[in-house]
């Protein structure tokens, strides 16, 4: 009998959840404004294959680099949101900036919620509300 095998889904979530690095964060910042800058190639050589899909980055190109700047700045970005843009940038198959079959509207969603996560900061599990509410403490001063 071998070892069980987790599943591919819990093993993702569990990766996803480890804190992103220095060097991750510059990595994908520069992944990001790269992507933001590009534009489409004369038909000639090497470029004529390209799968990135210029028209809907058209449109996303000054988002794409506004979440350079906040991922930039961010201190302890959320790892599902840096791994949700890794996603974005570098899947072929099932990220609207490569595939057309992918509904634009996913593109917007997902900047959408990037936006969103880096902009709140994240709460740590030790950090809840019913501290303060329950504290007795506070009641008597």
């Amino acid at each position: 009998m071998g070892p069980k095998m987790q599943k591919p889904s819990a093993v993702g979530r569990r990766s996803a959840r480890r804190s992103v690095t220095a060097r991750q964060r510059r990595r994908l910042v520069s992944w990001l404004r790269l992507t933001a800058r590009r534009g489409p190639h004369p038909d000639t050589g090497r470029y004529r294959c390209t799968v990135l899909l210029y028209d809907r980055l058209d449109e996303v190109r000054s988002d794409l680099l506004q979440i350079a700047a906040m991922l930039e700045w961010a201190d302890d970005p959320d790892p599902e949101c840096v791994a949700e843009l890794n996603r974005l940038l570098r899947d072929g198959c099932d990220s609207p900036l490569y595939n057309r079959a992918v509904h634009p509207s996913e593109l917007r969603a997902t900047l959408y919620y990037a936006r969103q996560a880096l902009a709140e900061p994240r709460r740590r599990r030790d950090d809840t509300d019913h501290r303060s509410r329950s504290n007795p403490l506070e009641r008597q001063s």
